[in-house]
């Protein structure tokens, strides 16, 4: 129910998706630039071995070859010219990755992070009201609360992610084994990334809509998102794996059949999958009636409603 609700809530947003789109586009162009502009020998170096050719070459074949295994094939072939080259480099990548870690890590961080609460803001209104609120209204009314919930979530989220991003990475090297490993690769690296991810997702979803409902502060709102993430912890975590698991198949889809360029459309609208899941999850386990489409309003149960009698028995 939680995640057919999401995708409803998300339908009937469609030009906020937009919005975040544009908005994120903007942010990764403006980053790539500079990380490109501070990068700019190594990537000299990785052009003149010949790494990016392979990389055009790679997408190439999802659109002009059909044949799995030779796309799969491309891609171990691919991640051993990459294994090289960062070798044969690997003098200046120390430097270079504290550059890009600071480029999208941090400063990417706080720029990309200013939609969430403004998504956030307008989830909320729709949600309430099917009220219609201005992002960019949003984002300039909440830059002070963003950038401070970003800096906290940089220093409580940063090791879990760090932790993701260093699991999915090295799991690439099941390309690179042998034949059978390279077709079970996608299947496994899709599934333990979304085992993960949905972890994470279900401890930490309510922190934005504790802010934004409750108008709380960044760690006040925190200890309130683990009692509302936490009171059904096993459904929630259930709704964020299948989610995610969607969200991770339909982008691997799309990007098979189409070359990567569908990703343009099926990123934003993940991004905002999960920020409408945070609110859903929120509502829901506090009994708070919200609108899924025009027509369609939801009443969950009340938090007492959903107490088991074994945990109430003793109350007189």
């Amino acid at each position: 129910m939680t995640t057919k609700n999401v995708f409803r809530i998300t339908i009937s947003n469609t030009r906020l998706i937009w919005k975040l789109f544009l908005y994120t586009a903007i942010c990764l162009i403006l980053l790539t630039g500079v990380a490109v502009a501070a990068g700019l020998p190594l990537v000299l170096s990785l052009n003149a071995s010949g790494f990016f050719s392979e990389i055009g070459n790679y997408f190439s074949s999802f659109a002009l070859n059909a044949d799995l295994g030779d796309i799969l094939a491309n891609t171990g072939g691919l991640l051993d010219t990459l294994w090289g080259i960062l070798a044969s480099h690997s003098a200046d990548l120390l430097w270079l990755a504290g550059i890009i870690f600071v480029i999208y890590f941090v400063v990417g961080g706080l720029l990309l992070g200013q939609q969430g609460l403004a998504a956030g803001n307008c989830i909320y209104g729709y949600m309430t009201s099917k009220s219609k609120l201005s992002f960019a209204g949003s984002i300039i009314s909440n830059i002070g609360k963003s950038l401070k919930l970003r800096l906290v979530k940089l220093i409580v989220l940063l090791p879990i992610d760090l932790l993701i991003f260093a699991t999915l990475f090295f799991s690439l090297d099941l390309f690179t084994i042998n034949a059978t490993w390279a077709y079970l690769a996608p299947s496994i690296i899709i599934l333990g990334a979304s085992v993960l991810i949905a972890i994470r997702q279900a401890l930490f979803c309510c922190w934005a809509p504790c802010m934004v409902v409750q108008g709380r502060g960044v760690f006040s709102a925190l200890r309130e998102s683990f009692k509302s993430s936490c009171f059904k912890f096993e459904r929630v975590f259930l709704s964020a794996f299948v989610l995610v698991l969607i969200i991770f198949v339909l982008n691997y889809a799309f990007m098979f059949f189409t070359a990567g360029v569908a990703l343009l459309i099926t990123i934003p609208i993940s991004l905002m999958l999960l920020h409408v899941f945070g609110f859903v999850v929120y509502f829901q386990n506090n009994g708070l009636k919200f609108y899924v489409d025009s027509g369609t309003i939801i009443t969950p149960n009340k938090i007492e409603q959903n107490d088991d009698l074994n945990k109430i028995k003793n109350i007189v």
